[in-house]
C-alpha cells in the first residue's frame, strides 16, 4: 500500500521497495554467548521469525543488519535464504521464436565491487504466459546460495533437440 508521506516507497505491484531487519543484539540479559536473534522460540530462531514475516511481503530489497556474532548470524541467514527463496521474474522478447525454442535461466550470485557476479548458481525459469505489453513472462523461485549482497541476470539460450549443448548455438532465427 503506498505511503502518502513517502511517495515511491513501494515497488511495482504494491510490494515494499525495501525492508530492514535489525539483528545486531548481544543478548546479554539472556545470559548466553549465543547472539540474541539465534535463540529459539516456537521451533525457530527470533531471526527466522522476523525474516519469514518480512519475506511474505516480497520486498524488492531485504536488508538484515548484523552485529554481535556476525559469522553465526550470517550462517543462519544463508540457511534461511536457501529455505525461503526469492521470486525472479523476467519479460523476454523472443523475436519470433516460441517459448519452447529457448531455455531461460536466472544466474544468481554474490555481487562484487565492480557489480560482477561471483559464486553463481544457475536456475531454470518457467514460461508462465505473455508479459504485459510485449514478450513472454518467465518466472522461478531462487533459493539464495549465501547471505550478503546478491544479484542476478537472466540469460536466454537456444533449446533444440539436435544441439549438442545450449552453448552450441546451432539454431539461429533472424528477427524480421
Amino acid at each position: 500500500m503506498p505511503d502518502p508521506h513517502h511517495p515511491g516507497a513501494t515497488a511495482a505491484g504494491g510490494r515494499p521497495s525495501a525492508a530492514i531487519v535489525l539483528a545486531a543484539g548481544q543478548g546479554t540479559r539472556m545470559r548466553s554467548a549465543r547472539p540474541k536473534v539465534l535463540h529459539p522460540i516456537g521451533g525457530r530462531s527470533l531471526l527466522a521469525h522476523a525474516v519469514h514475516a518480512v519475506a511474505e511481503l516480497e520486498p524488492e530489497h531485504l536488508v538484515v543488519v548484523v552485529g554481535h556474532g556476525g559469522d553465526e548470524v550470517g550462517a543462519a541467514l544463508t540457511e534461511l535464504g536457501a529455505q525461503l527463496g526469492r521470486p525472479v521474474r523476467a519479460a523476454v522478447q523472443l523475436a519470433g521464436l516460441q517459448p519452447e525454442d529457448v531455455t531461460v535461466q536466472a544466474v544468481v550470485g554474490r555481487v562484487g565491487e565492480t557489480d560482477d557476479l561471483a559464486d553463481t548458481v544457475t536456475v531454470a525459469m518457467q514460461h508462465v504466459g505473455e508479459a504485459d505489453g510485449d514478450g513472454d513472462r518467465f518466472e522461478s523461485v531462487v533459493k539464495l546460495p549465501h547471505a550478503g549482497l546478491t544479484g542476478y541476470t537472466v540469460r536466454v539460450l537456444p533449446s533444440y533437440p539436435l544441439l549438442a549443448s545450449a552453448a552450441e548455438l546451432g539454431k539461429v532465427v533472424l528477427a524480421g
